[in-house]
């Protein structure tokens, strides 16, 4: 995996405290493999040498005076463009933040670190079935030890709401009672976009959400 562009734009003059900025990134990461014939067309192997776009990123971060900021960030592969982060942040301390929004929850060295540093071309199968990786919620995290520590807390989706820590694989499909109101958990439209095959569970749990509407 080469990341063959890395372009940041900012705006000129530098700003002031008060003032808004925007940081465009732009990113590709790039396959490429070549294989020497050599001992392996001994050996009656060949392999074709290849060129593959793995993915574009686009990562937009306004920032509005010293505490306030954002992040719109979006992965463009296999011909779908899908919303990988979009969250507001205040910092109301150099590393103490509040955060509202897309963003992955704060579970797993890994999974938080960019992919331009992986030491691999992808993350680990551990860390992609154990982490639970990109939700909508709300986080409060500062440091402490001069820098070296991180402590987080985050309250997220449908876990906050039923006072679960369930997945949502197995909370959807059933109807829960939520302060007076009916609650039908279902995925959100970024997992469908990774797995259309899961498009006729959220119509049912729609069709479920009208059944309710109609029998009211």
């Amino acid at each position: 995996m080469i990341p063959a562009i890395l372009l940041q734009v900012a705006a000129l003059p530098p700003p002031t405290d008060e003032a808004l900025r925007l940081d465009i990134g732009i990113r590709f990461d790039i396959d490429l493999s070549h294989f020497d014939g050599g001992r392996l067309a001994d050996q009656g192997l060949e392999f074709d040498d290849g060129f593959t776009l793995r993915r574009g990123r686009v990562d937009a971060r306004p920032h509005w005076g010293e505490r306030f900021s954002g992040r719109g960030h979006w992965d463009v592969a296999d011909g779908n463009v899908e919303l990988k982060d979009g969250w507001l942040q205040y910092e109301w301390v150099p590393d103490g933040r509040v955060r509202l929004g897309l963003f992955r929850e704060p579970m797993g060295l890994e999974a938080l670190t960019s992919s331009r540093y992986v030491t691999f071309v992808e993350r680990s199968a551990p860390t992609n079935a154990f982490t639970p990786g990109r939700n909508t919620g709300a986080l409060v995290a500062d440091t402490f030890g001069g820098g070296r520590c991180t402590w987080a807390l985050g309250a997220f989706a449908i876990h906050t709401l039923l006072g679960t820590d369930q997945a949502i694989s197995r909370l959807r499909g059933h109807v829960y009672a939520f302060r007076g109101a009916k609650l039908v958990p279902t995925f959100h439209p970024a997992f469908l976009l990774r797995s259309p095959e899961r498009k006729r569970d959220v119509w049912e749990d729609m069709k479920t959400v009208r059944a309710l509407l109609e029998s009211r």
